[in-house]
């Protein structure tokens, strides 16, 4: 089992994906979350729905919509990958070097690790998505007999990760408003504490 990374300095000998997850622990949220229970709710009434309105027939028009809804789950699991990477190279370029030594040396640097690698969970969980929804589409355009049991649980798991990766996408935006007044408190910290230097003098 990986050791928890409690400090800066233990991530030169962690610095892998499944360190910083079994550190973190993020994958917990995957299964028992909010975000999870509204994503399997929702998921497993669209499944459903799409099941019973074509079972057992697989005509031309099932075939046409389905590839049409993956189409448009690819395009938005890109766009919301590229919003990621984005979000994360402005939130690693706008925090401090001080600041991140303030938070580590209070003993706060596994909160922080926290908020980093959410977006690289959440990468993580649109590629693994974007992959299956390849395979569906595949699967779908072949001219196979349809398994209504593997279409069925395939629908159901893209729909869970596309909704979940949605709302914990959007909740990130949250995470980086904490992370800007953590930001700003421990920079007021330090300009107080010059101030303070100052006045002795």
């Amino acid at each position: 089992m990986a050791e928890k990374i409690q400090h800066i300095s233990d991530v030169k000998e962690h610095d892998r994906y499944w360190d910083f997850l079994t550190s973190t622990k993020i994958y917990v949220e995957v299964f028992w979350s909010k975000e999870a229970a509204i994503s399997i709710v929702i998921s497993g009434i669209f499944a459903g729905m799409l099941i019973v309105s074509n079972y057992p027939a697989h005509t031309t028009e099932f075939t046409s919509v389905a590839k049409s809804v993956l189409e448009m789950i690819i395009s938005s699991e890109v766009g919301i990958l590229g919003f990621l990477i984005g979000g994360l190279a402005l939130i690693v370029g706008s925090i401090g070097l001080k600041v991140i030594k303030k938070i580590d040396s209070l003993g706060g640097f596994t909160s922080l690790l926290e908020i980093f690698f959410r977006f690289y969970f959440e990468g993580s969980l649109l590629a693994l998505e974007i992959v299956i929804s390849f395979f569906n589409y595949i699967l779908i355009s072949s001219r196979l007999p349809i398994n209504w049991v593997l279409s069925g649980f395939m629908t159901l798991l893209v729909g869970y990760l596309f909704i979940y990766t949605l709302i914990a996408g959007t909740m990130l935006m949250g995470s980086c408003i904490r992370l800007m007044i953590l930001n700003y408190e421990f920079s007021d910290v330090d300009g107080d504490s010059q101030s303070a230097k100052d006045a002795e003098k």
